[in-house]
């Protein structure tokens, strides 16, 4: 069996990072499966995530930034604006 090639749009999660999502995984999964998950279910579950979700979180990230930068340009674009037209 070839070994698995690496995911390029894999998102790294930081150990703290990765040790609360994994608790939370833990947590959501004695409450709605009303059985404990296995530390290697969880691990999986945690790399399953970083391989197939994690570059979707950071483009919506992205995005928001995007729109946040946008805003805030405009309204300084406007109070800029405004205070020219006083003076």
């Amino acid at each position: 069996m070839a070994p698995k090639k690496p995911n390029p749009a894999r998102i790294e999660l930081d150990p703290l990072s990765k040790e609360r999502l994994s608790r939370a995984a833990e947590a959501f999964f004695t409450e709605h499966w009303d059985e404990p998950i296995s530390d290697l279910r969880r691990r999986l579950f945690i790399d399953w995530l970083e391989d197939e979700a994690g570059h979707l979180f950071y483009n919506r990230g992205i995005q928001d930034a995007m729109t946040t930068s946008t805003l805030a340009s405009t309204k300084l674009h406007d109070d800029l604006d405004l205070l020219r037209r006083l003076t």
